[in-house]
């Protein structure tokens, strides 16, 4: 008679390894993808900015940790990923890091012009970097690890163009236009605030409908 042998769980659960995790240099400018079977699960950057934890750790874009050591990176990365805790990492999308560095541009403040360099203070981690935005090199326009290492239009250069384009705005004096003077604009040109102008254009009275005739 045969019996059926007894199948343990046990034997069919993968068990995860420090070992597994290794950590590839992609572009010589210390910034290190965390790969585990050639799928990236994090990714490790040096910011030299930050004098006291200058490596961190991010996730699908979102940073998560940092050190003041390499090692204490990525001995964190390893912990998170036996223990099965890092959030899976998705691919960056270019154009959601383009709109989170436009919306975090807002809290960039211009302080200083001098001639074609801008000194502008970062709210969030209260660091001052100098931006050129005329430099021919596009990874020396602004002194971020951001466009340092990834040669990108930082968050940096997006609040010096807003600061720009606003005094601008101011220079340039706004042209306002009589009502009879809209009239004579085609509908599909005019803007919610001349439509709204027109509404207070006065009603052709029977002399005036007289005269026209």
């Amino acid at each position: 008679m045969m019996t059926q042998a007894t199948i343990n769980p046990i034997a069919f659960i993968k068990i995860l390894n420090e070992d597994d995790v290794t950590f590839t240099d992609i572009d010589g400018f210390y910034n290190f993808e965390a790969v585990v079977n050639g799928v990236v699960i994090a990714e490790l950057s040096h910011d030299s900015f930050n004098l006291e934890n200058p490596w961190y750790v991010s996730v699908s874009g979102v940073e998560i940790y940092r050190s003041a050591l390499y090692c204490e990176a990525t001995d964190w990365v390893k912990s998170q990923y036996v223990a099965g805790t890092l959030v899976k990492h998705q691919p960056t999308d270019t154009v959601a890091l383009t709109g989170a560095r436009i919306e975090r541009a807002l809290t960039i403040e211009v302080l200083e012009q001098h001639g074609d360099e801008f000194v502008v203070h970062n709210c969030e981690n209260n660091h001052y970097y100098v931006v050129r935005p005329n430099n021919l090199e596009p990874n020396e326009r602004c002194e971020c690890a951001d466009c340092h290492y990834r040669s990108v239009k930082c968050k940096h250069q997006i609040a010096v163009e807003n600061f720009l384009g606003q005094r601008l705005e101011v220079a340039i004096p706004k042209i306002v236009l009589s009502l009879d003077d809209l009239l004579d604009i085609p509908f599909d040109k005019l803007t919610d605030e001349e439509w709204e102008r027109l509404k207070n254009y006065p009603a052709p009275t029977k002399s005036m409908e007289l005269v026209a005739a």
